[in-house]
Parts: C-alpha cells; structure tokens; sequence
C-alpha cells in the first residue's frame, strides 16, 4: 500500500478524493462505492481514504441522478480530468499588465452535445445561502477553463456547469 498519512480525511484531502473517483466512476450503473474499491484494489487509495469515499457515497453518487448526468450519459464524446496549460493575456486574470502569463488547470469533466463544449467542475463546497456568490467565486476559473478547452480543442464551449456536490445542485454559470 502507498505511504501516506492515515490521519482524518477532510477539507482539501477530500476534495482531491471526490475528484479521483468522479474520474473512475462509470456513468452507467457504478456507484461511488465501487470505484473506491476499484481505486483501493490498483492501491491508488489507502484504507482511510477508501472509508471517506464509502461514507461520503450518497453525496457523490445523488449527481448520477441529476438531468446534467443524463446528458452526460447521452455524450458521445466525454472527457475527464484533463489538465492542460495554456497563454493567456495577464489582464485576462486580472493584472494590468501587456504581458502573457501560463495558466494551468485541470478540467474535471466536458461532454460534447450539438456539436459544442459543456464543461461541468465539480465542488465539495457546502452552499450555504444563495448561489450567486459561489458563481461569482468561480466565475473566472470557469471562463478560464472555457477558453482553455476552446483553445486547446477548436470547438466551441456552450455551457458552464459548477456542480455543487454536498447540495446535490447544479448551477450553469
């Protein structure tokens, strides 16, 4: 078994969990639940991260139920996980100056339906209140993301998902 530290799973530990078996979880007819033991059996996960996936299950396997999925499922063409570094304009992020700077970032997960890019991110964020700050959080990170995978690939992307697990809600941004 990998080296790791056994202490409690949370925050950010389980965030990169999430990730790991939203990559390796089959859309149809897998659950959370079988891609950790999937994960532990490659020994890519260890006992304690194994656990903290089977205890958070319910939350990640309520998206499978959603209509985002349902067309995700529909997707002739999906790609997870794919990280990618790309140019960009240093006042595309912010800065004021002319100079280009290297973003890099991991798309978690895009489908293509007519013809174009929708690109869902995934967050283990509680959504406390109302969405509209969580979308203004995201916001760039979401168009960056877009541009990049418009960049990278020629194709349009035509919608933008954050997919809020803890609440089972899906906000197009």
């Amino acid at each position: 078994r990998p080296v790791r530290d056994e202490n409690e799973i949370t925050g950010a530990k389980l965030g990169t969990l999430v990730h790991a078996v939203m990559e390796h979880i089959g859309f149809e007819e897998d659950t959370a639940v079988a891609a950790a033991k999937r994960l532990y059996e490659r020994e890519i996960i260890t006992d304690a991260e194994r656990d903290a996936i089977e205890k958070n299950a319910p939350m990640i396997d309520a998206f499978f139920t959603t209509g985002l999925a349902e067309r995700i499922r529909r997707s002739k063409k999906v790609i997870k996980e794919m990280p990618f570094n790309v140019l960009v304009p240093a006042s595309g992020i912010g800065y004021a100056s002319g100079l280009a700077v290297t973003v890099q970032g991991v798309l978690d997960l895009a489908f293509m339906e007519d013809d174009a890019w929708v690109l869902v991110d995934y967050k283990t964020d509680y959504v406390q209140g109302g969405v509209q700050e969580y979308k203004k959080i995201y916001e760039k990170q979401l168009s960056l993301y877009a541009d990049a995978l418009r960049t990278i690939t020629g194709i349009p992307v035509k919608e933008r998902w954050l997919c809020f697990l803890r609440n089972n809600l899906q906000v197009e941004v």
